[in-house]
């Protein structure tokens, strides 16, 4: 009786043949049996086949010990897997030649990887750890991202690839507000997957879309981050009433002010912004002095043209509108869908109205409060 040790394609497979003097067997019928170790400990109920076949598949018992019977001689792949209950898996397949019974006197499978829960969780960004495998024939990371818990290579983003054992940190910084995302990770070596990681999954924050949307960060009399047209003037930053924080935007138009839509306080916002296709709330609150008739004020989300009618995606028209007494602070919103054909900029926009009607004299200025604007996405 002779003993060969052979290194297979995967280093860590240590096999070891029981062969005999004699010529091969007539039935050309063979065994091929062995150890699965993980860490150091036989490993259970781990799956080997030969070329996947079913009839060539066995389980590994309480002792990490198997056999395969019946095998014909010839070249196959031996694969050793090991689902885990929470969903990873470890994995090594080799190149293996059967013209004899063969002993693998010990099968080792590499160090599995765990996902932790996400980290450090913004409206945009989230980060993922997981522990390094100790795989000598170790070759890179795969970590995918999906929408779904039914993530794969195939059905999932490859958002990070890692080619450094130790390198199992990754902040995932391109994705959208209010989303919940999943992700999992492969390891991988020359020939294959290793094994994979458990799926992780947490959903992103909420995002205000609008930026100084409370007006408190101000150059001069004017909030930042916001334009006008018309006279910058009727739009001023004040101190006197907030809802939020301690700044508003004051409305203030004089008796000599009128005009439909000659006077507007804008903001332009990026596409990247907004998910294509999900719908979002703007909401806003809006605290009036006297609003005589024929006085209103209104709020447009639009696309491209702040200027073009045709543009608008959604509107709440004249959400004051005179005549009307002092009020206090009161809650506006409205929704509405991204449109999915993404255009080179959005507007959100609030419109003055004093229209100019013959015979009729405003008697007050036209003053009002705006504060705490915000576009969220709805779950």
């Amino acid at each position: 009786m002779r003993f060969l040790t052979i290194i297979l394609l995967s280093s860590a497979i240590l096999v070891m043949f029981s062969c005999s003097e004699e010529t091969t067997k007539p039935t050309g019928n063979y065994s091929v049996s062995g150890k699965v170790i993980y860490e150091g400990q036989p490993l259970p109920d781990a799956t080997i086949s030969l070329n996947k076949r079913l009839e060539l598949t066995v389980q590994s018992n309480s002792d990490g010990d198997f056999t395969i019977t019946n095998v014909p001689a010839g070249d196959y792949t031996l694969t050793a897997e090991k689902i885990n209950n929470d969903g990873s898996f470890l994995a090594r397949s080799s190149a293996i030649s059967v013209e004899d019974d063969i002993l693998i006197t010990s099968l080792i499978l590499p160090k599995g990887v765990i996902l932790l829960d996400p980290l450090n969780i913004t409206a945009t960004s989230m980060q993922l750890i997981w522990n390094p495998t100790d795989a000598n024939d170790f070759r890179e990371y795969k970590l995918y991202r999906h929408i779904s818990s039914g993530l794969d290579e195939n059905t999932g983003t490859l958002v990070h690839v890692a080619t450094t054992i130790n390198d199992t940190v990754f902040t995932d910084n391109n994705i959208f507000p209010l989303t919940t995302y999943y992700y999992r990770v492969y390891v991988m070596n020359d020939f294959g997957k290793l094994g994979g990681s458990n799926i992780v999954s947490s959903i992103t924050l909420n995002k205000n879309a609008i930026q100084n949307g409370s007006f408190e960060n101000v150059t001069s009399v004017f909030p930042d981050n916001w334009s006008t047209w018309g006279q910058q003037g009727k739009f001023l930053s004040d101190t006197q009433f907030s809802q939020e924080g301690n700044k508003s935007v004051k409305i203030n138009l004089a008796l000599a002010d009128w005009g439909v839509n000659s006077w507007g306080m804008y903001q332009q916002i990026a596409p990247s912004e907004f998910e294509p296709g999900k719908t979002y709330r703007i909401s806003f609150w809006c605290k009036t002095d006297t609003l005589e008739e024929y006085e209103s004020i209104s709020a447009r989300f639009t696309k491209n043209n702040i200027w073009d009618g045709n543009e608008v995606i959604a509107s709440l028209y004249e959400f004051v509108n005179g005549p009307r007494s002092s009020t206090d602070w009161e809650y506006f919103s409205f929704t509405l869908t991204i449109p999915t054909t993404i255009p080179s900029n959005y507007y959100l926009t609030f419109d003055l109205i004093r229209a100019g009607v013959m015979g009729y004299i405003f008697d007050l200025p036209m003053i009002s409060w705006i504060d705490n604007v915000i576009i969220e996405k709805i779950p």
